[in-house]
């Protein structure tokens, strides 16, 4: 996953089922998780909200090629 990739919430975790109405989003940065030995957390914007969020890299399916 890089800046610029489209995503979605994985539809597999599930605890994100319910999450398809966010639609697409867009990794605008990445973040500490704060976490020690974790992965850094991408940050996403969703435009359909127009807001942003972040969370484990798990919790996000690319879309994008």
């Amino acid at each position: 996953m890089n800046i610029g990739d489209l995503v979605e919430y994985n539809k597999e975790m599930p605890h994100n089922r319910s999450q398809n109405r966010w639609g697409y989003g867009i990794v605008v940065d990445f973040i500490d998780s704060g976490f020690p030995n974790d992965f850094p957390w991408p940050k996403i914007y969703w435009p359909r909200w127009n807001r942003t969020s972040q969370g484990p890299p798990c919790y996000f399916t690319k879309v994008s090629k």
